[in-house]
Order: structure tokens, then C-alpha cells, then sequence
């Protein structure tokens, strides 16, 4: 079968399989170093797609390890951070292992003197390996398309079982709780096909209306915010028009008054504190524009507009379900505008920049 994105989404639930089957190998570097340092701070370096899958896992690292998380682009730690704790434990991720930037970052933080540093990528042969010798990998395979999709997945769910591995370790939860999340892993792992079958109709059920938009807008919380971020990411890359992505409440504070009426809105309801509020944004935005899609935890909809995933156990685990209609919708729409994804524009874009080696 030829490669593609849809062809990687495919794959998720194989991918995300065999990285919980082999977790206890694939990030005992991970592990390593939680148990011998004396820090409660892990400072992430990540752009793109890999910042986003970090904004879906953070809430889940700081309550299973209890230390907290900062998130640090690459550039901006090189050339404006003036000040990093460097008994914490630095993490750079890239999946390619070629950005620059997160290279220059991991650079800055071993020249500087931080003493736990390390890498989580997909290409283990990469040139970021060089500057740590704990290497975590995703474990996903090579992902040949440029658009990141079950590369994304694999980060999101590698990230959270760093959290739950070294937790158990260090004795913050015991063998009941992690044998409990480790079900609920497996559980929502299992959901994969079924969601993909659910988007696949929920798309072909809009798909006249999705292939009109012009400007998008999504609109997330908690840690579907960084669903929404990755929305942001994968729609322009592909289907290469306006979209903006936004934090529930950010939303509210100004950018709610560009609204108008031929604006997409999609809204990720995950089963969270706040659900309520994004349920009531929702019907205020139809007051201006009919083109309203809720992508919501619950079982059942009336509505060909809103798209049930029928996953409410967990709202950090629901993440991995929620970028599935991002994926496919990127995906679908760029196929059926026209826009051929299998070649590439802006060629030269990586050597001029110097952002990838």
C-alpha cells in the first residue's frame, strides 16, 4: 500500500501496541534518570508537532511524577533564556532529530553545565543523539510523509508512560495504580479503529461543507489544547488555508471579535472541568456562523455535526482519540481540494533557513 498520511493513521493502534508493549526497555533512560536526580522540574526543548504532543501530556507528567513542567521552544532558549535550573532534567524531542534549533538547545544546556539531559526521537541514528547518551525512542518507525500523524500519537503516548514509569519507580504510585493505568492505556488504545471508522462517516457526512472553508478556528482546554495546537499545525501544512487555534478562555479575552459568518469553528469537548463553558461558547458562535463542530466525549449525537467519540474515562488518555478527526480531516480535505500532498512545495525552504541538517 503506498504510503501516506491516511496510511500512518492507520497504523496508530499497531504503533501505539507495540510502544506500551515495550516500554520497560524503551524508556528505562528515562527511568535512570529520575531515580538519581534531585529535582522535582523537567524542562522540555520542542518545537512543531512535538510541542504540541507535549501541551496534550504535560498535565498528566506533573500529577503521576509530581514535578513540574516547563516548556521551552528551542530558539528561544538558545538566544533569549537567560536563566535554566540545571540540576533539572533537560528533554529535547524531535522526531526527525534534524531540527537545528532543538540541537542548538541541547548544546546550550550541556555547554552550560545542566547534568541530566536527554533525547526522545524517532531516529535513534540521528545527529541530536550525539549530545546525550539517554536516547528514548518513540518507537513508531520511519514516517517517510512529511505530516506528522502516528509520529505525533507515538510522542503523546511515550511521553505519558515516561510519567507513569518513572512514578512507579521512584514510588509515587504503587503496583495497583499502575497496573490500573496501564488497562486504561490498553482500553483506549483499543478504541483506535472505532474512532477512525466514526471520523470517516462524520467527515463524509460534512465533507460538501469542509471543502468550502476558508478560515478555520479551533478551540481547546485542559489537554486537548494541545490537540487544538496540532489542528493548528497539520490544517496548514496541508490543506494550506487560514487556521488559528486557541485555549478556551484566551479565546474569549479578544479573538472571539473577528468571528463572522463564514468562519469554521470546531470545539474539542473532552470530559473536563470546563466542558460546560465550551458547550456554551458553542451555541453563542451560532448565533453568527452555522459552520459550528463539536468533537465531544460522549456516546451519542443527533447532530452530523458533532462527531461522538463515546470516550469519557480519562481526560489527558482521551488526547489520543481527539487528534484522530484532525488527522483524517487535514488529510481528507487537502485530497479532496485538489492539493497533492505527495509533492513537495517550498524545497529549497530547510536549506535556506538552515532549520533542518
Amino acid at each position: 500500500m503506498k504510503e501516506t498520511m491516511y496510511s500512518y493513521i492507520l497504523e496508530e493502534e499497531e504503533v501505539c501496541k507495540r510502544i506500551l508493549r515495550d516500554r520497560k526497555e524503551k524508556l528505562d533512560p528515562f527511568v535512570k534518570l529520575v531515580d538519581e536526580a534531585n529535582t522535582n522540574k523537567i524542562i522540555f526543548l520542542a518545537t512543531g508537532s512535538s510541542v504540541n504532543a507535549l501541551n496534550c501530556a504535560k498535565y498528566y507528567i506533573e500529577e503521576k511524577l509530581n514535578m513540574e513542567v516547563q516548556i521551552r521552544m528551542p530558539s528561544t532558549f538558545c538566544n533569549y533564556d537567560k536563566v535554566f535550573d540545571k540540576e533539572s532534567i533537560i528533554i529535547a524531542i524531535s522526531q526527525s532529530g534534524r531540527s537545528t534549533s532543538t540541537i542548538d538547545a541541547v548544546k546550550k544546556a550541556r555547554d552550560e553545565g545542566a547534568k541530566h539531559i536527554a533525547i526522545i526521537t524517532g531516529n535513534t541514528e540521528s545527529a541530536i543523539c550525539e549530545y546525550s547518551k539517554n536516547i528514548i525512542d518513540i518507537n513508531c518507525g520511519e514516517e517517510k510523509v512529511g505530516y506528522v500523524t502516528k509520529g505525533f500519537t507515538a510522542t503523546v503516548l511515550t511521553l505519558m508512560l515516561m510519567a507513569l514509569e518513572g512514578a512507579y519507580s521512584v514510588g509515587r504510585i504503587d503496583k495497583a495504580e499502575y497496573e490500573t493505568e496501564i488497562k486504561k492505556f490498553e482500553n483506549v488504545i483499543s478504541k483506535i479503529p472505532a474512532s477512525i471508522d466514526k471520523v470517516n462517516e462524520w467527515y463524509e457526512n460534512n465533507k460538501e461543507e469542509f471543502i468550502k472553508a476558508e478560515r478555520i478556528k479551533v478551540i481547546g482546554y485542559g489537554p486537548a489544547y494541545g490537540v487544538a495546537m496540532e489542528s493548528n499545525t497539520k490544517v496548514a501544512e496541508t490543506v494550506r488555508i487560514p487556521v488559528s487555534s486557541f485555549e478556551l478562555e484566551e479565546y474569549m479575552h479578544g479573538p472571539y471579535l473577528e468571528l463572522k459568518e463564514d468562519h469554521y469553528m470546531f470545539f474539542l469537548k473532552t470530559k473536563g472541568i470546563v466542558e460546560d463553558r465550551i458547550a456554551k461558547l458553542e451555541e453563542y458562535s451560532k448565533r453568527t456562523t452555522k459552520y459550528c463542530y463539536t468533537i465531544t466525549h460522549e456516546k451519542e449525537t443527533s447532530d452530523t455535526r458533532t462527531l461522538a467519540l463515546g470516550y469519557s474515562d480519562d481526560e489527558d488518555l482521551s488526547t489520543l482519540l481527539f487528534v484522530i478527526p484532525i488527522q483524517i480531516l487535514s488529510y481528507k480535505m487537502a485530497e479532496d481540494k485538489g492539493i497533492p500532498l505527495g509533492i513537495r512545495i517550498f524545497t529549497d525552504f530547510h536549506s535556506e533557513l538552515s532549520s533542518k541538517l
